[in-house]
């Protein structure tokens, strides 16, 4: 998890390269839907990272959400 603002947000990451590959997740999705594209990029040689948006998946809910 990081802190933002406040919120806590869950960050699922695998690979060790220099490079990174963020991935995005749209409604209703969370990081769990790139599971398998994460994997091929960290065997490619790079460093994948997805996070669940606020209020998604394991991630904190805003209080105020307007």
């Amino acid at each position: 998890h990081v802190e933002v603002k406040g919120l806590k947000l869950h960050v699922a990451e695998i690979g060790t390269g220099e490079k990174t590959v963020l991935f995005l997740h749209g409604f209703p999705e969370i990081w769990y839907t790139w599971r398998y594209q994460m994997i091929a990029v960290a065997n490619a040689g790079y460093r994948a990272i997805a996070f669940d948006s606020r209020g998604y998946g394991l991630s904190d809910h805003p209080a105020e959400p307007e």
